[in-house]
């Protein structure tokens, strides 16, 4: 089939990077069955792809964040199975680290959930700031290559993340073209390719809004993408200010009681997940859901709901993955919290109105009155509103963001994020000043916020 221009542009900067720097391919090829691969990608964020060869044509699930890596893993993927007949790219959700690779696949149909059209097209507009960001943290990393010296063990832990950094900036050059899905749905899907069929689930708004699971009966195996993660991450299933959890139980339990059933579960970064794995954490999920029901209708407080449901002795196997007991003992309990806050009316909708029809200042009126006399019925949530604030940003309403942030720092004042986001929206609005006093003050509460630091960088330079 023919391939485009940009593609055959991809792989020729893919070639000539790895001809200059002498790396070998950074995929890992993992051969599942004699028609599906796992590829995992050499780099801090392992992101992983499937690639299954069916009767009608080669299908990938996912395909990495940078079109020069994605580049690569086709041509692995051309050479395990000795074919180059790629009919579709399924995404399990929109974000960059698996669905920017989409353009190496042109001869594919690209299929993902109908929430990720907006958002592909949210996400194409990020990559000039990550195009820039990578360039700067190359030249960052090899610095502190430089200083390495002769220490063998440091040049061992920055040489990977230099080339993951490089081929980000050499996939997001000019020949970058985001690909959204030319096939989407809402609730489930089937993709019959003859001799494996691929059952595609809506998981519910979670992690991204639009996360499919991808369920392949003939290899026993199901895609999560970033729901279920336990290495590096955890379990991402408060990413959204609201959440679908019956959904998510719903699914859950239909993919347990398939009768085709699966036993690997392939989630989109890392290590494999085992069955038994997957099930312990949606008990999580019932538990605590069905736990926290029960607590709104006793009327219980949120400290007391904190109290009620500590974590679990089997969950501490986290602890042997590198978790800290502190970050354990912080997830759990933004679980809590995130799902507890979908049993409240969230204020975000009421500030979001009020300032399409009176400006921000009357919704941010509007939120202080709730915080003091109803705080306890209305979602108030520092996550919650700072997306919000960031929607402003996405809509050119920098004065908007403004003075959502600034009121998000009166709820929060211990909060570094709240005061980033806030010189973020001041840098946005051409206040220089007030940009960097606000990322001094971030950088106050958190000394290790790399974001404040090099925004402080590039405002001090102009």
């Amino acid at each position: 089939m023919k391939k485009s221009y940009a593609f055959f542009l991809v792989l020729l900067i893919v070639n000539v990077l790895f001809a200059q720097s002498g790396s070998s391919d950074p995929v890992r090829v993992e051969r599942l069955s004699e028609r599906a691969l796992m590829l995992t990608e050499d780099s801090p964020m392992e992101n992983i792809i499937v690639a299954v060869a069916t009767n009608k044509g080669i299908v990938v699930i996912d395909s990495t964040g940078s079109p020069a890596t994605a580049a690569i893993f086709r041509k692995a993927i051309e050479k395990e199975f000795a074919r180059n007949d790629f009919k579709y790219v399924i995404n399990t959700h929109p974000h960059w680290d698996h669905a920017w690779g989409n353009q190496v696949f042109p001869e594919a149909i690209v299929i993902g959930h109908e929430n990720s059209l907006g958002q592909t097209a949210q996400q194409a507009r990020s990559a000039e700031n990550m195009l820039r960001r990578g360039r700067e943290r190359v030249i960052a990393l090899q610095q502190g290559l430089q200083k390495a010296g002769n220490d063998a063990d440091q040049k061992a832990k920055l040489l990977p993340e230099i080339a993951f950094q490089e081929r980000i900036v050499q996939g997001l050059s000019a020949t970058f073209t985001p690909v959204p899905p030319a096939i989407s749905f809402s609730d489930t899907m089937t993709l019959d390719m003859g001799d494996v069929s691929f059952k595609l689930y809506f998981f519910g708004r979670a992690h991204s809004g639009s996360d499919i699971f991808i369920h392949i009966p003939a290899e026993k195996i199901l895609v999560t993408g970033d729901i279920f993660l336990d290495q590096g991450w955890l379990p991402l299933f408060s990413g959204m200010e609201t959440l679908d959890i019956p959904k998510w139980c719903e699914v859950l339990n239909r993919l347990f009681n398939d009768a085709d059933g699966f036993s690997t579960v392939i989630p989109g970064h890392r290590k494999a997940w085992s069955r038994d794995k997957l099930k312990m954490w949606k008990e999580y999920i019932e538990n605590l859901w069905t736990g926290i029901n029960a607590a709104k209708k006793e009327k219980l407080t949120m400290a007391q709901v904190m109290e009620r449901f500590p974590l679990e002795e089997r969950y501490l196997y986290l602890k042997e993955l590198g978790h800290s007991d502190q970050r354990i003992k912080e997830f759990h309990a933004r679980n809590i919290e995130a799902f507890w806050r979908q049993l409240l009316i969230p204020v975000t909708a009421l500030i979001e109105q009020t300032t399409q029809s009176d400006g921000i200042e009357a919704a941010v009126e509007k939120g202080r009155i709730l915080w003091r006399d109803k705080k306890a019925e209305y979602d108030f949530s520092e996550p919650s509103l700072n997306r919000l604030g960031y929607r402003f940003l996405s809509q050119d309403n920098p004065s908007a963001a403004i003075g959502l942030f600034a009121f998000i720092v009166e709820l929060y004042p211990a909060s570094a994020n709240a005061y980033d986001s806030l010189g973020e929206a001041y840098m946005v609005a051409g206040d220089k000043e007030m940009a960097v006093r606000n990322y001094e003050k971030s950088l106050e509460l958190n000394a290790a916020n790399q974001n404040a630091k090099d925004m402080l960088q590039r405002l001090r330079q102009n």
